[in-house]
């Protein structure tokens, strides 16, 4: 083989590489290892009637966050995922309430901003974990909810990785605007007005 014919070769295999990673659902690594997608991530936000990518919400209060974490496998030979850590990420100042997920989280962070869930039992393809919390709400504008869902794939070995975002922002207090007139005035002896001259000490005025 000579070497024009070498190179050749290397470069259709690199372009088969290349169209078999693109169809398998390869990502760019969150963490510098290569990835594959988990399957889909969706993080919402209560909105008193139901769960929205974004809110407004005052100070002080309490909103509801919901994620949907469903595997789908990455290829038809292989059966489940277990090591799946969810880690949830709060925006600036959003807290979390402590007892308030449906699954008890395995860790908190010291500030209450960050939530993780360590699972060991497996997920099969199309099956989900739903996990729902409370934050309470500080006075930062713009609240940008991350959440990060990784897993290992039985068979593959492949990594896996998926995320999503839910936002809230921050009413801001609208400015006073007078709702009632108010008139004040003095009687001068023919009529209301705004002053009255001539007074002398101990006069009555209505």
């Amino acid at each position: 083989m000579n070497k024009k014919t070498k190179i050749s070769f290397v470069m259709a295999l690199l372009m088969v590489a290349s169209s078999f990673m693109a169809g398998a659902g390869i990502s760019e690594p969150l963490n510098g290892e290569l990835c594959y997608s988990f399957g889909e991530v969706n993080k919402t936000v209560y909105n008193g009637e139901e769960w929205v990518k974004e809110i407004y919400a005052e100070p002080g209060e309490t909103v509801s966050f919901k994620i949907v974490a469903t595997y789908h496998k990455t290829g038809p030979a292989y059966e489940y995922v277990d090591n799946i850590v969810i880690k949830d990420t709060l925006g600036d100042s959003l807290l979390y309430v402590l007892g308030s997920a449906n699954i008890e989280p395995t860790g908190i962070s010291s500030d209450n901003k960050i939530v993780w869930w360590n699972f060991t039992d497996k997920l099969y393809d199309g099956q989900s974990i739903i996990i729902e919390f409370n934050a309470t709400v500080g006075d930062d504008i713009e609240n940008i909810n991350h959440v990060l869902v990784t897993a290992i794939e039985h068979c593959s070995g492949r990594y896996l990785e998926g995320e999503d975002e839910a936002t809230v922002f921050i009413e801001e207090e609208p400015p006073c605007i007078p709702g009632i007139e108010v008139i004040k005035e003095v009687w001068d002896g023919n009529g209301w007005a705004e002053y009255v001259d001539g007074l002398i000490l101990e006069n009555i005025v209505k």
